[in-house]
């Protein structure tokens, strides 16, 4: 009996200094930063069809999140993108990376509302004659302003401008 007891807190113990806290958004950024020099990872899948010459393109992208001190982190976007065109060869490659930081300068005592300005810079690694990548090099500014609402409703004002600085060509 004294064996199952230990396994059990062992296994407890496991339990709780595996659980992570990780983004729940998609389409903004939120105040949920990892912990102090823990690294958070994620893999992400999207499929669309392709704008020009129609068929269908996917990505798969790997997300690694790393906080250097309780309020800053930095992570990085690696993805492997796949075009298959209705007429025409399939293509596939690296895509686009992408490096960027977030910062939360500010954020009530409960963790709302809070502030998130972030940066990010997108570089040209995917062939862009395959369609795997935009061609030039982008960097991106923004802000997000959120809250929480009756412990349920989260609300998020995510403003941000990309700006197309530099060509291959």
């Amino acid at each position: 009996m004294r064996i199952y007891t230990l396994v059990m807190a062992g296994l407890v113990l496991a339990a709780v200094e595996g659980r992570t806290e990780t983004m729940r958004t998609t389409f903004t950024k939120e105040n949920r930063l990892p912990e102090r020099y823990h690294l958070e990872a994620g893999l992400a899948f999207d499929a669309s069809g392709l704008r020009d010459n129609g068929g269908e393109e996917y990505a798969e992208t790997l997300s690694l999140r790393y906080s250097i001190f309780r309020n800053l982190a930095v992570y990085g976007q690696i993805p492997i993108r796949h075009t298959s065109p209705e007429f025409g060869d399939d293509k596939a490659g690296f895509g686009d990376i992408v490096i960027g930081a977030e910062l939360v300068p500010w954020q009530d005592i409960f963790n709302y509302p809070y502030i998130l300005p972030y940066a990010e810079i997108s570089f040209p690694s995917g062939d862009e004659d395959d369609g795997l990548g935009s061609g030039t090099t982008s960097a991106t500014l923004g802000v997000c302003i959120g809250t929480t609402v009756m412990d349920i409703f989260h609300y998020a004002l995510d403003v941000s401008y990309t700006f197309n600085t530099l060509s291959r060509n």
